[in-house]
């Protein structure tokens, strides 16, 4: 026998469990955008487009809040459920939001 994980079991969505968790990511990625504004506003500009990144993809993950939750979190990552009907676009703006937040990243070391 082995210990590979087997395939992931797909959970039964929680309407409004995804509609709060949305609202809550929604409102934490409002927080970080303005915590990034206030940091451009001091000039710490590579620390904002860092933290801007971060923000986007908490924006993405609006649009498939539990998956992108539980993958997140290490000791949930097989308890996903079925994906929403934009889990596609969430992902895509996730994806964007890693690039910005790894350009944020990459220009606060290089230029300090």
């Amino acid at each position: 026998m082995s210990d590979a994980p087997g395939p992931r079991e797909l959970l039964p969505r929680v309407v409004a469990f995804e509609v709060i968790a949305g609202l809550a990511m929604l409102a934490v990625s409002g927080v970080l955008a303005d915590h990034a504004f206030q940091l451009w506003s001091r000039g710490k500009s590579f620390q904002s487009v860092e933290l801007f990144g971060i923000s986007i993809c908490c924006l993405g993950g609006c649009f498939d809040p539990v998956n992108w939750m539980w993958i997140c979190l290490p000791f949930t990552r097989n308890h996903i459920t079925e994906p929403g009907r934009f889990a596609k676009a969430g992902w895509i703006i996730i994806g964007l939001g890693w690039l910005v937040f790894v350009v944020g990243m990459i220009g606060k070391y290089v230029h300090p």
